[in-house]
């Protein structure tokens, strides 16, 4: 076997295999490093319940205050839902920032859950933040998903979720000087129980 080698990206666009769909150039400089990793250790999971009739942001921020966990990791494992509000991304490459969200797209359902992936921060100003992608199925078989809105989609029957908590650091949102878009920005927690720095 050969050792595991460091992906440095294409060299030019001239050895770059055609993706077969348009490549979008962010306007903003490069970051350094693209993507910063704050490594834990042991952190703490947990089944918790989605409730029926309620938001998805409700049952998940009734579960963070129940366990004191201020950011973390979801993964939704069942869920039915009666609302979905959701953002598309929309592309263009002549206005910043060249990626963008819709505006908001409704449906209702029965919607049923096929997958969705969240992470839970904050705000610049304290506040819970979920950022949340989800695939669902309606009852012709038509898949609807995107961003999903936490606070504008209504769970019809109870689900489930994983949360993993994620003390070592904090998730806040800042901008993103290469995406012009607000994102979550990882900090390394002052209290992290697991001694990481």
């Amino acid at each position: 076997m050969h050792p595991a080698r460091a992906w440095t990206g294409w060299p030019d666009s001239d050895t770059r295999p055609d993706p077969g769909v348009p490549v979008l150039r962010h306007p903003g400089p490069v970051a350094a490093v693209r993507r910063d990793v704050l490594a834990g250790h042991g952190q703490p999971t947990w089944r918790i319940p989605l409730w029926a009739g309620q938001t998805l942001q409700a049952s998940v921020l009734a579960a963070l205050r129940r366990l004191g966990v201020q950011t973390a990791a979801l993964g939704l494992q069942q869920a039915v839902f009666s609302h979905l509000r959701y953002f598309e991304i929309a592309t263009s490459p002549d206005a910043l920032p060249v990626a963008h969200y819709t505006t908001p797209l409704d449906r209702t359902g029965p919607l049923d859950l096929v997958c969705a992936g969240a992470t839970v921060g904050q705000t610049a100003q304290g506040q819970h933040a979920i950022h949340c992608h989800a695939l669902t199925v309606d009852a012709d078989g038509h898949f609807v998903g995107g961003h999903l809105l936490p606070d504008a989609c209504v769970l019809a029957e109870a689900g489930v979720a994983w949360l993993w908590a994620l003390d070592h650091m904090r998730l806040v949102i800042g901008d993103d000087a290469e995406i012009c878009t607000p994102v979550f920005h990882p900090i390394l927690s002052e209290a992290d129980p697991h001694g990481n720095h």
